[in-house]
């Protein structure tokens, strides 16, 4: 079973409790790109240039795979996957606190390990109720995380400073479970139970 497949189980399973999201990012292996894969080839997939390219993209693997989680996309500055460190995959379970509780490490060998921690922790938390309590290497995992954000925040005032900040953030495209195109804001929200991130094909 492949990373969608296993994705849209989870969701079919416990999307009673938690809320899920899959965000779309930039093509991990573009016929452009350094590292093109046959797949993306075949099908023309380039390096997006635009977010109506990338919503495109995202309605072609909702429809090959049959995904019915809501999925939002990411801007053309890929806003959410540097704030995540999300390429080319990464998967997170984020408690209604904000505080993640569960961070795979990032690409395909991080994915499906924090799949299973993600699975368990929406298991305990179906069957009791209540959210389970962060492990020492969740606690860890959210510091880092705050710590990195707060030294992009401190560069980024730096820079408006100096005159060289990038002006407006545009915020991430929302597509709902049926593939429109919403245009509503996405994320660094905590969604509250289950989230992951995922390149295209």
């Amino acid at each position: 079973m492949n990373q969608v497949d296993s994705l849209e189980r989870m969701y079919q399973e416990y999307k009673s409790i938690a809320e899920f999201r899959v965000v779309y990012i930039q093509e991990a292996h573009a016929a452009d790109g350094r590292r093109p894969s046959g797949l993306a080839i075949h099908l023309g997939i380039n390096e997006h240039t635009t977010v109506a390219e990338r919503c495109t993209e995202a309605k072609r693997l909702m429809e090959d795979k049959t995904l019915t989680i809501p999925m939002l996309i990411d801007n053309i500055d890929d806003e959410v996957s540097l704030a995540y460190s999300a390429h080319p995959d990464r998967f997170f379970v984020v408690r209604s606190d904000g505080r993640l509780a569960v961070a795979a490490t990032r690409g395909p060998h991080g994915f499906n390990p924090a799949m299973q921690q993600g699975q368990e922790w929406l298991a305990e938390f179906k069957r009791t109720g209540e959210e389970p309590e962060l492990s020492e290497e969740a606690i860890a995992a959210a510091d880092e995380k705050s710590e990195e954000r707060r030294q992009r925040l401190a560069q980024s005032a730096t820079e408006s400073e100096d005159g060289a900040g990038s002006g407006d953030v545009n915020s991430s495209e929302d597509v709902d479970s049926s593939a429109e195109e919403d245009g509503s804001a996405e994320e660094d929200s905590a969604e509250h139970a289950g989230s992951s991130q995922e390149d295209g094909q």
